[in-house]
């Protein structure tokens, strides 16, 4: 759970469902042993940004973004995940 307890209400504060709250965030959610593991490896996808080879007339790399597969502990791969919440 990556809310704050529930208090005397049936449900939880506004604020932490609207991510507003201070307390409570994805820092809170607990990972299973074999998921904080680093010993197994699991293979997933995600959209990353890959140079393209080419440089815009200003001067920057041209970049697109694409699906990458990596092949990571699953540590890893819930860590980025955690990153997008």
């Amino acid at each position: 759970m990556t809310l704050c307890p529930k208090a005397k209400d049936p449900y939880h504060k506004m604020s932490c469902s609207g991510k507003e709250c201070d307390q409570c965030d994805v820092y809170l959610m607990k990972l299973l042993p074999k998921e904080e593991s680093k010993d197994s490896v699991v293979i997933w996808r995600c959209h990353h940004y890959i140079s393209t080879r080419k440089v815009l007339e200003i001067g920057q790399e041209q970049e697109k973004l694409a699906l990458v597969t990596r092949e990571t502990p699953p540590s890893k791969m819930l860590g980025y995940l955690k990153n997008l919440l």
